[in-house]
């Protein structure tokens, strides 16, 4: 884990710093990079990897992969839903929206129910996830919701 950390980092630091190594990181990811990302901020992977690090000291053993698929599938959900279909903005949490929200926690309780978590669980589970979602904010990139989903489902899962 803490390999794979240093990896993505490192390749941020290079990405942002280096005009080759951004020119091939744009070739390869410039469909699915936002434009302030392609402008050099970095990208969600160092947050992301952050919190996975954290989920993987504080979950507990044998629960860190539902840390990794909550947050693989509940950002995007909470990102597709909230773009096609958001209407009513969630309160104090910018340009996020209580459809975005419900996507993110419907899409995090699936994924805990298909991992095995009994219903009860993957409702929480989901709304845990949908939490970090929300939260989560853009910019800085520190405070990116990719950060917050695996720490709090694995804060959830520790206390339940």
């Amino acid at each position: 884990m803490y390999l794979l950390w240093m990896i993505v980092v490192g390749v941020e630091f290079l990405r942002t710093r280096v005009e080759y190594v951004r020119n091939a990181f744009l070739a390869v990811m410039n469909g699915i990079i936002r434009d302030d990302e392609r402008d050099g901020r970095p990208t969600a992977a160092p947050a992301m990897v952050t919190g996975l690090v954290l989920a993987w000291w504080i979950a507990p053993a044998g629960t860190f992969w539902l840390c990794v698929i909550c947050v693989a599938c509940v950002d995007p959900a909470a990102r597709l839903v909230g773009i096609h279909y958001g209407l009513t903005p969630f309160p104090g949490a910018g340009k996020k929206t209580c459809e975005g929200f419900l996507g993110a926690w419907i899409a995090g309780a699936f994924a805990a129910s298909a991992s095995g978590c009994v219903l009860p669980l993957s409702t929480v589970i989901g709304f845990v996830a949908a939490i970090g979602e929300i939260i989560g904010k853009h910019e800085p990139w520190w405070q990116d919701d990719n950060l917050f989903i695996p720490v709090f489902v694995s804060i959830a899962l520790r206390l339940l």
